[in-house]
């Protein structure tokens, strides 16, 4: 049985190349929408397989410290994309006729990456020699990280910005369908957890090293030697959207963390398979948001106009699938969750209803903010929002969390966002940006 599925996997990559290769008629955003669309429907696919074989091999203690060491980690990933994937790629569509920029850029931004990924690896090592819960453990952790050197070496900033997200993609995809492949083979009990962080995180290691491929075959980039001053600028672009996620990181990240110290990693368990669930739903609209954020930034740079109406021809649609989408998973949490997740996470139930309404409020999120402050250059303002956020977000976190264990801390998630998005939405109309009807109006504060 399982050597049928690991000779199933190269037919399946095969498949995917040549379907993505297969939209080359199509115009750039919509071969873009659609190589997303099926990246992300490998991406949500395969956590939502692997998912119910994992909580039930692992059970939720072990998978709650599994969700535990990747909350972890993820700060060291975020540090690591410094904000690139969105700063850099803006630089690389606005440059993309420029052979000179989109070299400097693309050898500034990796060497960067891979300084922050290595300073990374240093702090972990610390933490694993210094703490016991985390030396007690430190065969995860370092497992874990694995997913840091494969998001600092990944170029899909770069072929974000040149538009060449089929190649990507593929590359992703293909690493994902392996990983997947993988578990399925070797994860079979409980004792197989610092197997299972490794398989889930080494795949993206893969996908770098076929992306770089990628680029050298679909948009090849001079060599550059990367200069201090580069470094510097690139640092300099990226710091507004670093700190932003950073900031982010404080009520999505961190919520995890701090729910592991409070309660457990049998809490962690039961909030992160929720959590989980929610994110996939929310994930089958994130490619139309992804794809459309190059392309708003090359429409601003000439017309500003031009961009809010494309931003508005998309909004209403977003938000109509993803208001489908969290109302059934509000009436239906109960089926859904059972046969995902299995009988052991009854708890996780109530949560996913709580968290519910997200799909649309993180579509209103990444529309008002990404798609419209950062392209339009308002990057500072998106970054006081997001500090603000996060701050709000661990000030309701602890005294939540702390009394009413994994629900404060998804009541925490639902109510940080609302508040985010109004007041996203009061900067929009300070500066007399309407996302609704596509308009620039008069405004005192001007753009």
């Amino acid at each position: 049985m399982r050597t049928r599925r690991n000779n199933w996997s190269p037919n399946l990559v095969r498949a995917l190349v040549a379907f993505l290769k297969g939209h080359t008629r199509l115009s750039p955003f919509r071969r873009n929408v659609l190589s997303l669309f099926g990246l992300q429907i490998i991406n949500y696919a395969a956590p939502l397989v692997t998912l119910p074989y994992l909580v039930r091999v692992l059970g939720p203690e072990r998978f709650g410290l599994l969700a535990f060491a990747q909350a972890t980690v993820q700060y060291f990933v975020l540090i690591t994309e410094y904000g690139f994937n969105l700063s850099a790629s803006r630089q690389i569509a606005i440059h993309r006729s420029s052979p000179q920029n989109l070299g400097r850029i693309f050898w500034s931004t990796l060497t960067v990456k891979c300084l922050l990924a290595a300073i990374g690896f240093a702090v972990l090592v610390a933490l694993t020699q210094t703490f016991h819960r985390f030396e007690e453990e430190s065969a995860v952790y370092l497992a874990t990280f694995l997913k840091v050197l494969g998001y600092a070496l990944l170029p899909g900033w770069y072929l974000l910005g040149r538009e060449k997200m089929p190649q990507i993609a593929a590359a992703q995809a293909a690493a994902t369908l392996i990983s997947v492949v993988a578990i399925f083979s070797l994860v079979d009990t409980e004792s197989d957890y610092v197997l299972a962080a490794t398989l889930q995180s080494a795949n993206l290691l893969l996908a770098a090293a076929i992306g770089h491929v990628m680029v050298l075959r679909v948009a090849p980039v001079r060599w550059q030697m990367p200069s201090l001053s580069s470094l510097g600028t690139e640092l300099k672009q990226g710091w507004h959207v670093f700190v932003a996620t950073m900031s982010t990181s404080l009520y999505t990240n961190t919520n995890v963390f701090v729910l592991g110290l409070f309660a457990g990693s049998t809490a962690v368990g039961y909030f992160s398979a929720a959590d989980k669930v929610v994110r996939a739903v929310q994930g089958m609209f994130t490619p139309i948001t992804e794809a459309m954020y190059p392309r708003i930034n090359a429409v601003a740079s000439r017309s500003r106009d031009e961009a809010l109406q494309f931003v508005s021809r998309g909004i209403r649609w977003l938000l109509f699938g993803t208001g489908i989408a969290a109302v059934t998973l509000f009436v239906f949490a109960d089926p859904i969750l059972r046969l995902v997740l299995g009988g052991k996470f009854q708890e996780a139930i109530g949560l996913a209803r709580v968290m519910s309404i997200l799909p649309p409020i993180l579509t209103l999120d990444s529309i008002f903010g990404v798609q419209i402050l950062l392209s339009f250059g308002f990057r500072r303002e998106y970054a006081r929002v997001v500090v603000g956020g996060g701050i709000l977000n661990v000030a309701l976190l602890v005294p939540l969390t702390w009394t009413y264990g994994a629900s404060g801390t998804a009541s925490t998630v639902v109510l940080t966002e609302i508040v985010i998005v109004g007041v996203m939405l009061f900067i929009l109309r300070q500066y007399g940006l309407d996302p609704w009807r596509g308009q620039i109006r008069a405004s005192p504060r001007g753009l």
